[in-house]
């Protein structure tokens, strides 16, 4: 081999090694971009998974938030039902008392709104023989008991109503019909009744 020929030999096998060099960092640096890829894919796939699991439990959570409060507006309205038919099983009681019982009740009532002893009784078109003339004596006598004047007067029976009756003075009017008694009673009571009936409720 000439000089030449191992000069140029020698720039081959420079050249060759040298090729390799570049072939292995060539190779390293792509193991390596493929290793940071895939890295930074599972750390972004784990990130949407977090992100998916938060969101899946912030609608879990506000559906069973709706959820809830649907529930407790159900339980409500039908609190409010039960409410309402035992005022109106107590409206019909009330209606439905013996002649003696009703007039009784109804002196109990009527004596507090009295403060001339002068005033008008007007009762219901239903009630004219259980509030009428009978227990306008009834009441008169009650009123001249306690020392108070008593000259109560009648009028014409009422159809504003089906029960009860309504007390008169002038221009003013106090309505003791049955339901504007029961009406009464519920505002006072309400809150306790609930308590007797959801006993054990939340």
């Amino acid at each position: 081999m000439t000089g030449t020929e191992k000069i140029i030999e020698k720039i081959l096998s420079q050249a060759r090694e040298k090729a390799e060099e570049i072939a292995q960092a060539a190779r390293r640096e792509a193991e390596q971009y493929e290793s940071n890829v895939l890295e930074q894919a599972k750390l972004k796939a784990e990130k949407l998974l977090l992100d998916a699991k938060a969101e899946m439990q912030e609608r879990e959570r506000r559906i069973t938030a709706v959820a809830e409060i649907e529930i407790k507006k159900h339980e409500l309205a039908a609190k409010r039902i039960v409410l309402d038919e035992a005022y109106e099983a107590a409206l019909a009681k009330l209606a439905s008392l013996d002649t003696d019982s009703y007039r009784e009740l109804y002196i109990k009532t009527v004596l507090p709104a009295i403060t001339k002893g002068t005033e008008t009784i007007a009762p219901s078109r239903k009630d004219k023989d259980r509030l009428g003339q009978a227990f306008l004596d009834m009441l008169n006598k009650r009123l001249e008991a306690n020392g108070i004047k008593a000259e109560l007067k009648p009028a014409p029976p009422r159809d504003d109503a089906d029960y009860g009756l309504w007390v008169i003075d002038g221009s003013m009017e106090i309505d003791l019909t049955n339901k504007a008694v029961i009406r009464a009673v519920r505002e006072k009571t309400e809150g306790e009744t609930a308590k007797l009936l959801f006993a054990g409720g939340k």
